[in-house]
């Protein structure tokens, strides 16, 4: 649809005699309360004033009169900003000729996306500065919650919905012949993250900012992101940079002010204070007997003497000796220095007037240009150090497969956290507390082992900043980090080698290893026999640092983030540790925000829900559960219009970017696995299933095959640039994908998609969608998953192993809306073991599928080898073993499918689905931050007070 430009003078003040004379288009709208958790304060807020008009400034506010006029600056922003029609249209208007340089003739639908979005940007930074100054006069205790990883997805809708301003946007963009989903879809995801990490962080600043939390999240500013997907012509992997902020990110605000110096390098020099002095010391010498009566000769413990010539006596004698008068300074000294420079994301709470804040940090270089290189003709060198510091900040987790890399990540991370860390104690000091009180009003999360070089850093400040002695700042420091573990698999613990870290930020190495010697002698008595694996320090193969180790020794609290992954790592990965803090591991089971991942990615079944129970569950999920006397046959009919609407939506999306057309979608099972791609996730196990049935549908006649589920297998994920088996998996899916989507014999019976790069927003499609999703890796694997929970909120049907986050949502559901299979943790290893015997023998189906790859089927069968060598040879992931069930249990999907009611409908799958939607509320990440809070965080609500009325 084109835009009518010229309905954008209406818009312009300096342009009345155009404006639309049908005024009561522009009348303001009844005031309404929106739902709210605290029982409906939330009403419109132009007629309120704000309570905290409170000026800002560096002016110097001693002077009573200076102040004055302050106030009178400030008090013209006392009222909320208006939200009928004409005001916000007035709004975008403004943004789109002073904000963004255009006017009505360059206006388009990238532009009124950026105007909109700015617009409802000054909504939030309202409160957000209100949420600021409250939390600074109230003075409660903060999380910090720290992650290399936000991945936060598009803003405009979640912004408006939080703010309850949607329906007005729409109307007011109705008028000048916009409609929001067009406007919406011109956003780019933020390039801030890449999997299941980032999402949960972001997910955790939703709930925190919902549930009143100060609290305030840390993170980076990645230039291009991780990398943009594409696929090639042949199926393979192309990584190009994202540049999502190409057109710039309306959402930030670059903080000018706030700016530290992030140092590298260098070395430490130690300076000790002592002085001289003389002290009578008693000892033993010898004095000689008779001629030279008086000799006196120092005396040696153990020294033979003549007794007949030397007496042995004890006397007092002097000694020169060094005092120490102050403890050692530690000066890090010529160190390479950039900037940390901040930009922040107000973060809205759903229906609160609690906005907090995402600080992301962009490194700058502290000597943007050497004039003196330039001007010897050395032009690259003028750029040198511009380059090196911006290269910090570019691309999320840097190719680490060389050394080069390693030390890019190193210096990543401890940027992050150095300026993180500097910017939590400039805001400590602020308070005026003693240093002493640091616990009390600061504590910091780290989202795995990323940040944990934060532990150091905050040693580094207390220390070499703040004058504690080692004592003072190691016990204050263990009452400041809490640290989330997500992993259970050995090799993916960070380690740094000694030599990187050492030359790095040798300050730190220093301050661990005194931390080491201090917790090795605290346990050395207690546990002789487990100090290799306790320390810190790794002696073999290389010299290095265990991250997660100095997490553990550090932390108040460790956490897994499933009851599964919890309790193994108190009896695999960490068990020495549980044995020496067994009251510091607990789980907390990870959630998502039900705000994204049902309410603003699924409107249609959100709606159905609404209409039964009322609104308040996106608040209070549990409340869905009032639902389920009301399943009746209708209301599953409804069930199955919402999901029509779904499933058109993704197959909407699928032609536009693999040109591949799904027809009959109400008919077609869409079988869904979205994730990261890996080897324990095993996408491989999903495609050998897959080529199985494509096998066994060309041995069938078309009467037979018309009478077969019809299904379409939907991969999306990326893999890490150097991981060479999950970039071969990728291609596999997609030649395999090419040969069965172009076989005419089998028709629809079977589609094979890859959609490339997977992000929140194209996850928001294709969730709503799924009839079934994949949880499918090795038992044991999965600390806990979140795609599960999403998919299950939305009526997916779960078809997973004894993994992860998987049992525990089978408790909650009920074992009948799910599809369980597979070896269970305490029997993989016994599998392993049967898997190498002479006498194992592979399901027939599994062979048939490896020979088509290696016969060349889906491509040249030396492109897949090691492919199919990781499953016939190694199979380190039980493959093999867990096929058969694997294949067993899609039948009996089929099967289930396939069955409808008289009236032909599917009554007993859609049942089914919505009860694993509306029992769900365990796994909303409101629980889980209530938990954090609770029981790790120790801090409370500081709840903005509602608005007075205007006077």
């Amino acid at each position: 649809m084109s835009t009518p430009y010229s309905a954008l003078d209406s818009l312009s003040t300096r342009q009345r005699s155009q404006v639309d004379p049908h005024a009561e288009e522009y009348r303001a709208e009844d005031t309404t309360v929106s739902p709210s958790p605290s029982g409906g304060f939330m009403q419109r807020l132009p007629s309120k004033s704000r309570l905290l008009p409170l000026a800002s400034s560096v002016a110097d506010r001693s002077d009573p009169e200076q102040k004055k006029k302050l106030d009178n600056l400030f008090a013209m922003r006392r009222r909320f900003l208006e939200t009928d029609t004409k005001s916000l249209l007035q709004s975008i208007c403004d943004h789109v000729e002073l904000r963004l340089g255009r006017s009505k003739w360059s206006f388009n639908k990238e532009i009124a996306y950026s105007a909109t979005a700015l617009s409802v940007r000054d909504h939030l930074i309202e409160l957000w500065n209100d949420t600021n100054a409250y939390f600074h006069e109230k003075k409660p205790k903060r999380l910090y919650y720290l992650s290399i990883e936000f991945l936060i997805g598009r803003l405009l809708r979640s912004n408006m919905l939080s703010l309850a301003i949607e329906s007005d946007y729409t109307k007011a963009l109705s008028q000048i012949g916009l409609h929001m989903e067009e406007i919406a879809e011109e956003e780019l995801d933020m390039g801030l993250g890449n999997g299941g990490l980032g999402r949960l962080a972001a997910c955790f600043l939703d709930s925190m900012a919902t549930l009143r939390l100060p609290a305030w999240g840390y993170g980076l500013r990645y230039q291009y992101g991780m990398f943009k997907q594409r696929i090639s012509k042949e199926g393979d992997q192309v990584e190009l940079p994202d540049y999502w902020l190409e057109n710039g990110c309306p959402w930030e605000i670059k903080r000018l002010d706030v700016r530290y110096t992030i140092r590298f390098y260098g070395y430490v020099r130690e300076e000790k204070h002592t002085r001289s002095e003389i002290r009578m010391k008693k000892g033993k010498v010898l004095r000689r007997r008779g001629k030279g009566k008086g000799e006196l000769l120092p005396y040696t413990e153990g020294q033979s003497f003549n007794e007949n010539e030397w007496q042995l006596l004890e006397m007092e004698m002097p000694e020169e000796v060094e005092v120490e008068t102050a403890p050692t300074e530690y000066f890090w000294e010529n160190t390479e220095d950039i900037y940390a420079c901040a930009y922040d994301v107000p973060i809205a709470g759903y229906h609160t007037l609690n906005v907090i804040n995402l600080r992301l940090w962009q490194s700058m270089p502290k000597t943007e240009f050497d004039f003196n290189s330039f001007n010897r003709g050395s032009y690259d060198d003028a750029m040198r150090a511009k380059q090196a510091a911006e290269t910090i900040t570019q691309v999320l987790y840097p190719n680490d497969s060389f050394d080069a890399g390693k030390e890019l990540r190193l210096k990543q991370q401890y940027f992050f956290v150095s300026a993180s860390l500097q910017d939590i104690m400039r805001r400590f000091r602020n308070t005026g507390m003693p240093i002493q009180d640091l616990h009390k009003q600061c504590v910091m999360q780290c989202n795995d082992t990323h940040p944990v070089l934060a532990i150091p850093e905050l040693m580094r400040i207390l220390l070499d900043e703040e004058h504690l002695t080692f004592d003072e700042a190691w016990e204050l420091t263990q009452k400041c980090f809490a640290y989330t573990n997500h992993t259970v698999l050995p090799e993916a613990l960070e380690k740094w080698s000694v030599d990187l870290l050492g030359r790095v930020v040798p300050r730190h190495l220093q301050i661990i290893y005194q931390i080491n010697w201090l917790f090795m002698e605290s346990v050395r008595d207690r546990f002789p026999d487990d100090l290799a694996d306790l320390s810190i320090i790794e002696e073999h193969p290389v010299k290095a640092i265990r991250m997660a180790n100095l997490a553990i020794v550090t932390s108040i609290k460790v956490n897994g983030v499933a009851a599964l992954h919890s309790q193994l790592l108190k009896t695999t990965i960490f068990r020495k540790f549980f044995k020496v803090f067994p009251k510091k591991f607990l789980n907390v089971t990870n959630g998502v925000t039900q705000r994204r991942w049902l309410l603003e990615c699924n409107t249609p079944l959100s709606q159905l829900f609404t209409s039964k129970v009322g609104p308040k569950w996106a608040t209070a999920y549990k409340i869905l559960r009032q639902i389920e006397p009301h399943v009746n046959d209708a209301f599953i009919s409804q069930f199955w219009d919402t999901r029509r609407i779904a499933k058109e939506r993704l197959a909407a999306l699928i032609k536009k970017e693999t040109g591949i057309t799904l027809n009959n979608v109400d008919e077609m099972l869409f079988d869904v696995q979205v994730k990261r791609i890996h080897e324990y996730k095993r996408q491989s196990l999903n495609i050998v299933r897959a080529i199985a049935e494509y096998l066994n549908l060309r041995t069938l006649t078309p009467a037979q095959i018309a009478k077969k589920c019809k299904k379409m297998i939907f991969f999306a994920g990326k893999a890490a640039p150097g991981y060479y088996m999950a970039k071969k998996t990728i291609k596999l899916i997609n030649c395999v994908a090419n040969v069965v989507n172009n076989d005419e014999t089998i028709g629809d019976a079977l589609k094979i998609v890859f959609l490339p790069n997977y992000n929140v927003s194209s996850a928001q499609v294709i969730i709503p969608a799924a009839d079934i999703h994949e949880q499918i890796s090795t038992a044991g694997y999965e600390a806990s998953g979140t795609s599960c929970m999403k998919f299950c909120m939305n009526g997916g049907i779960i078809i997973g192993t004894w993994d992860g986050a998987n049992i525990e949502i089978l408790e909650e559901i009920g074992a009948e809306q799910t599809y369980m299979f597979g070896l269970k943790t305490e029997e993989v290893e016994e599998g392993r073991r049967q898997r190498h015997a002479p006498n194992f023998k592979m399901d027939s189906r599994l062979e048939e599928a490896l020979l088509a790859i290696e016969g060349g089927l889906f491509g040249p069968k030396d492109e897949f080898m090691a492919f199919v060598d990781s499953i016939r040879h190694s199979d380190h992931y039980i493959v093999a073993n867990d096929f058969p069930l694997f294949m067993a249990a899609h039948e009996q999907v089929e099967k289930d499918w396939l069955e409808k009611n008289s009236q032909g409908v599917r009554e007993k799958w859609g049942r089914r689905a919505i009860l694993s939607s509306i029992r769900m509320d365990k796994f909303s990440s409101d629980r889980s931050i209530i938990d954090y809070s609770e029981k790790i965080w120790k801090i409370k609500p500081c709840m903005v007070p509602a608005p007075i009325d205007a006077q």
